[in-house]
């Protein structure tokens, strides 16, 4: 046989090394006629050198064993492969043998001894058996060349893949039934994937007691039936999700089996976080207060919708979904939903645009409708969301024609201010200047006829003169109660004890008659308030006790504060004449005077100055009073001074 290059194959030649010149030149003759190649060599170094490159087989006569250089020879077949083991056939002569013998069974190799002299038919017959053995170990070689080869290529991948790799040995009992396993080889990934180091050579429960039976079980089962098995479980001594593919290895008595596995827990986790985000989503979407609906993008085809949706417009799902929103005439227009998909495509959503949509009854609705899209399985969708807002559009509207009518009414007063103002000027000039001018004519009257006017005349006289400084009186009250309105509030500390301490020094001065009174005024009272019209207030409350305990033998008025529901409450107290209960309400409106009140000075326009005022400071004022045994008159003023509320 010859290489492809048209060399002789090395199991195919044979090397001769014969001292007697005509036996070496007749073998490879004789061979030569049975097609065999026979190369002859003359001397042991040429052997040497033949033999390292690769023969089938060596003729060699005893003669050439015995020299001195056959350790060259020696050595030479020493180095060959652990495969090889040349064919030796040594040619004997005649004679004592021992030391022959000795001689040549020192030489590694396949020796055959042939005693001269050799027959041909024997030669040849020994010789094509020595190179069929050596064929047999070349085709050996390269067999076991390619084992390696396999193996190499095996654990590069055993020790390469990102995957984890075992072979484990099953352990039964006599019944069968998988009790343990042991790890007979594992790759590098196994201790990434399981977290378990130098498991090699180990049983599992050694390794972890308390690992589920469930994977006993299984690989009980590949090695009785050899079925392989593809799984993911979790391990949950190993605190791990494992996707498993397990098979038989090897004979079926030796009960292993080759597990393929990966650590999935990560993608277990997104799974489970997907799931519940999906559940979640799922939840939020049937149970959201607003209208919800996912739709395709190009028709407007209803996939899903939220059951608030279908409760607000009175469908049943079934005939809704699979049809499209102008086919249940959802939108007033066609233009509309164009629009809503328009505004997303330019923004890539779109919050709180206001649109009209129908019901199942076709009754318009007014709603505010955000979305964008979303991708589902490639395709792409409109994800709706619409807030209604019908009944807070009509409550603007009508909010908005009840600020028409305000306005209406802001004008109308602003007019009929003008008119009060013109009013106060002509009170003020054209009525006061009549009353002073018949004043001062009566004044004169006097002065000039009385001593031609009888008593009677002049008693009248006097009476009409007193009719005018009431009038006066009069005009006057009716002033001070329209600028309480008027006159701009100015807020700030205003020490209240301090003021009405003064406000009862001036009816002190102002009594004609001489009286007794106790004024028992609260020290360190304040307020945050407008410091002229707080003294009006106080002026009329303590105005109004001095008047009504006129008929008492001492008078006792006092001035204090209480807290009432988390602020200070204001009151002026006096043991008077008091009222009833029922006609408390009266007090405070313009020119209503209580019953009984004739016998008293005033013209009831007083505590209605006082609401008026107390009112534009954001407080309330209230009275409590017993007949006859005295009144109290409460007010509040907001500890935090605000805006003036008229």
């Amino acid at each position: 046989m010859k290489t492809s290059s048209g060399e002789l194959c090395a199991d195919e030649r044979v090397i001769v090394l014969l001292k007697q010149r005509r036996d070496a030149a007749s073998i490879p003759k004789v061979l030569g006629e049975v097609g065999v190649h026979a190369l002859l060599c003359a001397t042991l170094e040429e052997v040497c050198a033949e033999v390292a490159k690769g023969i089938g087989a060596l003729i060699i006569g005893d003669d050439l064993i015995s020299h001195s250089s056959i350790g060259c020879l020696r050595d030479t077949l020493a180095r060959q492969p652990a495969w090889s083991e040349l064919p030796i056939m040594v040619l004997l002569r005649p004679g004592p043998e021992s030391s022959r013998l000795q001689n040549t069974l020192l030489l590694p190799g396949d020796v055959t001894l042939i005693e001269r002299p050799v027959r041909v038919n024997t030669l040849v017959a020994h010789v094509q058996a020595a190179l069929r053995g050596r064929r047999r170990q070349y085709l050996v070689r390269d067999q076991m060349l390619e084992l390696e080869r396999s193996e190499r290529r095996y654990r590069t991948l055993f020790n390469s893949i990102d995957e984890a790799f075992c072979i484990i040995e099953v352990i039964s009992d006599k019944d069968g039934k998988a009790l343990d396993y042991r790890f007979l080889e594992t790759n590098p990934a196994f201790v990434k994937h399981t977290g378990l180091s130098q498991a090699q050579g180990k049983a599992m429960r050694q390794l972890v007691p308390e690992h589920e039976e469930f994977w006993f079980e299984t690989y009980g089962a590949i090695v009785r039936t050899g079925e392989p098995v593809r799984f993911y479980n979790r391990a949950r001594q190993l605190d791990r999700w494992l996707d498993v593919y397990a098979f038989r290895y090897g004979e079926p008595q030796e009960c292993q089996v080759a597990v393929l596995f990966r650590d999935i827990t990560e993608r277990r986790e997104a799974e489970e976080a997907l799931r519940r985000s999906e559940k979640k989503f799922a939840t939020i979407f049937h149970c959201a207060p607003a209208l919800v609906a996912i739709t395709t993008l190009k028709e407007g085809r209803i996939a899903d919708i939220n059951d608030t949706a279908l409760g607000f417009l009175g469908y049943r799902r079934e005939e809704v979904v699979g049809r499209t929103t102008l086919q249940i005439g959802l939108w007033e227009s066609t233009q509309e939903r164009e629009r809503m998909v328009q505004a997303i495509e330019d923004r890539g959503r779109i919050h709180d645009l206001e649109v009209s949509f129908r019901g199942k009854t076709g009754e318009s609705y007014t709603g505010l409708f955000s979305g964008e899209f979303i991708d589902i399985d490639q395709d792409r969708y409109l994800l709706s969301m619409v807030k209604d807002i019908t009944e807070r559009k009509r409550s603007e509207l009508e909010i908005e024609r009840l600020n028409t009518d305000l306005a209406a009414q802001v004008e109308e007063l602003k007019e009929a201010n003008l008119e009060l103002e013109a009013f106060n000027r002509m009170v003020s000039h054209d009525l006061r200047q009549p009353l002073n001018s018949i004043g001062l004519s009566i004044q004169t009257v006097e002065i000039i006829c009385s001593d031609k006017l009888d008593e009677e005349c002049q008693r009248y006289l006097q009476s009409i003169f007193k009719k005018i400084l009431v009038m006066n009186q009069l005009i006057d009250t009716l002033l001070r109660f329209s600028g309480s309105t008027r006159v701009e509030l100015r807020r700030g500390p205003v020490d209240v004890s301090e003021l009405a301490r003064g406000v009862a020094a001036e009816v002190r001065e102002n009594e004609t008659e001489a009286r007794r009174a106790r004024f028992d005024i609260a020290e360190g009272l304040t307020a945050n308030a407008d410091k002229s019209l707080l003294k009006t207030v106080l002026q009329n409350l303590i105005g109004n006790a001095w008047k009504y305990t006129s008929m008492r033998d001492e008078a006792i008025i006092e001035v204090g504060a209480r807290e009432l529901e988390g602020q200070p409450a204001f009151y002026v107290r006096d043991n008077g004449k008091g009222f009833d209960m029922e006609d408390a309400e009266e007090i405070f409106a313009p020119f209503k005077r209580l019953p009984g009140a004739d016998g008293f000075k005033g013209f009831g326009v007083g505590l209605a100055t006082v609401e008026r005022i107390i009112r534009r400071h954001g407080g309330r004022v209230w009275a409590e009073a017993q007949t006859d045994r005295g009144a109290t008159f409460y007010f509040t003023l907001p500890v935090q001074g605000g805006g003036e509320v008229r």
